[in-house]
């Protein structure tokens, strides 16, 4: 998986948050797309690219 390589090279590096939260998304796994947009958010809370994804996230699960 590329993206896990990537992590090898880049542990904190913003995009693969939102790679594998799509990955999870797509998946139906609200949950665990929720739980690494969190991941996320601590390590910028300031990603933008992000936000779309999390108001998605939060409306599958029912989070305002």
């Amino acid at each position: 998986n590329y993206i896990q390589k990537g992590r090898e090279i880049y542990p904190f590096y913003e995009p693969f948050y939102v790679l594998e939260a799509q990955l999870l998304f797509d998946k139906k796994r609200y949950n665990d797309s929720y739980a690494k947009l969190e991941e996320l958010i601590a390590v910028n809370e300031r990603y933008k690219p992000a936000a779309p994804l999390l108001e998605a996230v939060k409306e599958k699960l029912g989070i305002n």
